[in-house]
Order: structure tokens, then C-alpha cells, then sequence
């Protein structure tokens, strides 16, 4: 949006107002505190609206809606120290990753046909699989992982040890 004729930073806020439905706090001659938290709180609110139907309506995010529910800081982004192990996390949760399940979607491969390479089960190589994937049996028994529910590791079952699993994984793999 153009303001006197320029796309700057005064024009996107105020069309973000406009947008917000709030267009009426810069009519005033003085924006008072409780018009700024009205601001702050809408802008808020449509942003994680936006955020959920965006992430509803994109399908490669099919693993990371069943265990995302809302716009908020995960405590493992703060908490792991590794970095590297926290990257590798990250990926695996938005399906930013290597496995069968992502590689064979750039190759247009059947998702029927996306089969794990590392054990003889058959199954489809994707998040889900990798957390109960044969080949990582050792690894399960080091890091102490009993329960393999992708949504309860990601959410009550997110510890060091699940995010050192899940990077120890990918790194057995190969494909960190």
C-alpha cells in the first residue's frame, strides 16, 4: 500500500490497521494507552488465525498439526543445548528432512511406494516410522524410549533424551 505516494514501513502499518478493522485509532488526535493494547491484541489474534489456517490447509505439514495446536515458543528451541541436535529437531517436526517420505515427494514417488530402507518392515519411511523404525532398537534402549507415539514425543514426551534420540537417528542414518 501506497501512503503519499511511498511503500514504506508508516504505509504497511497502516494498512495492517486498516486490515485490523482499527483504522479508526489514527483518525485521533492522540492515541491513548488502551487504543495500543486494543491494536496489539488484534493483531495478535488475526495473526494466529492466519497461522492455523495456514498451517491446516498446507499438506506437508500433515505430522506437525497432530501434535501443534497453537503459535507458541517451544520450550526445546530454548532448552536443548546442542545445536545441531535442536536444527535436526526442528526439521524432523516441520518434515524439513531426508526421510523416504519427504525425498520421494521430490521425485514424485507414489506415497505407497516411499518404504523405509533401513528395516525390513515395509512401511512408509516418514516421521511416524522413524520413531519405531527396527534399525534404531540399540538407540531406543540407550536413550530410554518406551513410548514411540509420535504425538505424546513431540508433546508431554519431549525431554533431552527425545531430542537426542531423534537426532542420534537421522545421524545412524546418515542423513543429519
Amino acid at each position: 500500500m501506497l501512503c503519499n505516494g511511498y511503500d514504506n514501513w508508516s504505509s504497511h502499518l497502516k494498512s495492517m490497521i486498516d486490515n485490523a478493522g482499527l483504522g479508526y485509532i489514527l483518525q485521533k488526535t492522540s492515541i491513548q494507552p488502551c487504543d495500543t493494547s486494543c491494536l496489539k491484541q488484534r493483531l495478535s489474534d488475526i495473526y494466529k488465525q492466519n497461522w492455523n489456517d495456514n498451517m491446516q490447509s498446507n499438506q506437508k505439514l500433515r505430522s506437525y498439526k497432530r501434535f501443534k495446536s497453537n503459535c507458541t515458543l517451544e520450550p526445546y528451541l530454548c532448552n536443548t543445548e546442542n545445536l545441531s541436535a535442536r536444527i535436526c529437531l526442528s526439521r524432523f517436526r516441520t518434515s524439513n528432512h531426508r526421510l523416504g517420505i519427504e525425498t520421494g515427494r521430490h521425485h514424485n514417488i507414489p506415497v505407497h511406494r516411499r518404504i523405509c530402507k533401513f528395516c525390513n518392515s515395509d512401511a512408509i519411511d516418514d516421521e511416524s516410522h522413524l520413531l519405531v523404525c527396527q534399525f534404531h532398537n540399540n538407540l531406543r534402549l540407550e536413550y530410554n524410549i518406551t513410548n514411540t507415539d509420535l504425538v505424546y514425543l513431540m508433546t508431554t514426551g519431549l525431554n533431552n533424551n527425545t531430542v537426542n534420540y531423534i537426532y542420534s537417528c537421522f545421524r545412524a542414518r546418515g542423513i543429519t
